[in-house]
């Protein structure tokens, strides 16, 4: 946590300052070029940020020797990425009624994997589209987003470690990697499929809660 902030901390200052500037300056050449120095620093930001969340994850956060019900944390996780969307409509969350979900695992880190899975297709979806999340049987949940369909080459590209596939919107290839690497450690499975289940088109991101148990 101390690297996390000696991180966080200049960056953040620069980024205010640099938004500072931003309102003092005329508009012409200057402002223009302190609104590419902004758009740099939060672009840095963001990889800081998930280059601390793969560290993390490296360091193997996600099992737990005690259960603790996951759906309160996706509870969260959810209504965090509707604030943090300009379309919150687009993020429907289908949960039937008293959902559990026990398992032992790190709730920071479920809910890190989540974030990044959600946030990816929010991102990365088509943006007429929703973005749907699903639980079902209180063993999976499933992460939809509208998208042309993927050849089984593409799935496995975007699954490695900073590729972003075809797609040109910004991200730094690090979110599925980090997802994947969490849930493996709790011992729960994801798998990608496009089309999406039951769809001709579409991204599903399946988190598989099994029978295997994360070793202790």
């Amino acid at each position: 946590s101390n690297s996390a902030h000696e991180l966080r901390t200049p960056l953040a200052g620069a980024l205010a300052q640099t938004q500072l500037l931003i309102g003092e300056l005329d508009a012409g050449s200057g402002q223009e070029r302190a609104r590419q120095v902004e758009t740099s620093l939060v672009k840095l930001t963001k990889l800081t940020e998930k280059l601390l969340q793969l560290a993390r994850a490296e360091a193997g956060i996600g099992a737990t020797d005690d259960a603790v019900d996951l759906i309160p944390v996706l509870d969260l996780v959810v209504l965090d990425a509707k604030r943090s969307t300009s379309n919150p409509q687009r993020i429907r969350y289908h949960r039937p009624p008293g959902s559990k979900l026990p398992w032992p695992a790190s709730a920071d880190a479920f809910a890190i994997a989540l974030r990044n899975l959600i946030e990816n297709a929010v991102i990365h979806g088509l943006p007429e589209q929703p973005v749907d999340i699903h639980v079902e049987d209180e063993t999976h949940i499933r992460i939809i987003n509208g998208a042309q369909p993927l050849s089984q080459a593409e799935i496995a590209e975007v699954r490695q470690r900073f590729s972003r596939g075809k797609t040109v919107a910004p991200g730094s290839g690090l979110g599925l990697s980090i997802a994947e690497r969490l849930l493996t450690q709790m011992g729960a499975s994801l798998t990608l499929h496009s089309p999406a289940h039951g769809r001709d088109d579409g991204f599903e991101a399946d988190i598989h809660f099994g029978a295997t148990r994360p070793p202790r």
